[in-house]
């Protein structure tokens, strides 16, 4: 038996291979206001002790992001860069939230995100306006989209490094 593998062969495992590599750096297929608005509601009393929480904060820049060790934020302070998240049942509602799709949670000044995917390119999830202005570019960092949900306050993001760099940049 001839142990070399054929031409045809590995090009069908070099495209197997590529599609899986593809599809992982494509956003998760529920991308889009209508599934974001329906799990944001399932989901609104956490989301809202979360948003509550990052609120009344002492801290201007807070990072919580899925690689980072559970109970701690990033303050983006020079002494003392990370801090526990001083309370259980924040921690406990963070949890679930990840368990029903969203990844991470910040604050930027006025802005607070609840993302349901992060990645070095593509962002999108829900936002909330801390001062009550309408949430515009100023707020994000490549922002291609924004749209009101139906409860006050809220709107659904999505941030797109390259679609907004061939639009915008």
């Amino acid at each position: 038996m001839d142990k070399r593998i054929s031409s045809k062969t590995a090009g069908v495992c070099a495209a197997i291979i590529m599609s899986l590599f593809m599809s992982s750096c494509n956003p998760t297929p529920w991308r889009g206001i209508d599934n974001a608005g329906e799990v944001f509601f399932e989901n609104k009393e956490l989301v809202f002790l979360v948003r509550d929480y990052l609120v009344q904060s002492e801290y201007d820049s807070i990072s919580i992001a899925p690689h980072m060790e559970k109970g701690i934020m990033f303050v983006n302070q020079v002494k003392v860069p990370y801090v526990p998240i001083d309370n259980e049942e924040v921690e406990e509602a963070m949890n679930v939230l990840r368990e029903n799709g969203y990844s991470s949670f910040s604050k930027y000044n006025s802005c607070i995100k609840i993302s349901m995917r992060t990645s070095v390119n593509v962002s999108y999830g829900v936002a909330f306006s801390t001062t009550g202005h309408v949430l515009d570019e100023s707020s994000f960092d490549f922002l291609t989209l924004i749209e009101p949900l139906t409860e006050e306050g809220w709107y659904y993001y999505e941030e797109d490094f390259p679609e907004w760099r061939v639009r915008d940049g």
